[in-house]
């Protein structure tokens, strides 16, 4: 969902997280006439349904004689798959803050130049959590689309279809969450062509050649095109190897049909 679109009713006293809310209440939620949450909460929703498949398969694995051998693997795929689970839920209420952080800036005052300025620098730091959001988002799904594999490559093939499953919800989430960090920052950029609006996001933090991605997108970090950069490579390489996952697991699939 693009951050642009109106203001929504939502009031912070009146929220439930979604893990104080049922499963009916949630998509209830979603199908309201607030904007949020949307699309990259449901993105989120989709990795913790997916990392729940994998441990399911996971689960069908361990402590079977005949699996003995990949044991060790499914345990590790296990834990990874339960520490994605939680993540995504968090993930999930995140969206909602950061679209609502979003929605504060744009309603800023802009009477003034010194108000328009202000108005302009928070809405540039609103978009950039609101693109850093799903891109943890991404980076969960990239993560549960590997444990997926996992589990269709060495789990019980009895459940190929759960890891499978598993696999191509990632693999939506992943795509889901991309579109959002790019529509996010194609709003950044529209306001990074005002010089200075480029110049107060840029003094955001230090700088520098030597930062990791991680820092890039993390609140120390400057807001500069590097940092756009790095976080746009870095959803080019996670689709790629989303891709070329979703092939090997649908390639198992077909090897488990055929017998």
């Amino acid at each position: 969902m693009s951050s642009e679109s109106g203001c929504t009713g939502i009031k912070p006293s009146e929220r439930k997280t979604i893990e104080e809310k049922t499963l009916r209440e949630v998509l209830e939620w979603v199908a309201s006439d607030d904007p949020a949450p949307g699309g990259g909460s449901v993105a989120a929703l989709s990795v913790a349904f997916a990392s729940a498949l994998v441990e399911m398969v996971s689960r069908l694995t361990i402590g079977r004689r005949k699996f003995a051998d990949v044991e060790a693997d499914m345990n590790r795929t296990l834990t990874g798959a339960m520490d994605v689970k939680g993540k995504s839920l968090a993930l999930f209420d995140r969206d909602v803050e950061a679209f609502l952080d979003v929605m504060k800036a744009y309603a800023l005052p802009k009477e003034t130049e010194a108000q328009k300025s202000a108005r302009c620098l928070a809405i540039g730091k609103a978009l950039f959590g609101a693109a850093r959001v799903p891109l943890d988002t991404l980076r969960n799904a990239l993560e549960v689309m590997r444990q997926a594999e996992t589990a269709a490559l060495k789990g019980n093939p009895n459940a190929i279809t759960d890891s499978t499953v598993a696999a191509l919800l990632g693999e939506a989430a992943l795509l889901g969450a991309a579109f959002n960090v790019k529509i996010n920052l194609a709003g950044l950029k529209k306001l990074m062509s005002n010089a200075e609006t480029a110049e107060a996001l840029k003094r955001r933090g230090p700088g520098g050649a030597d930062q990791t991605v991680a820092d890039l997108a993390s609140d120390q970090g400057p807001i500069d095109e590097a940092a756009i950069k790095a976080i746009q490579d870095e959803l080019d390489t996670s689709l790629k190897e989303a891709k070329a996952i979703k092939e090997r697991v649908l390639a198992r699939l077909q090897e488990v049909i055929e017998g």
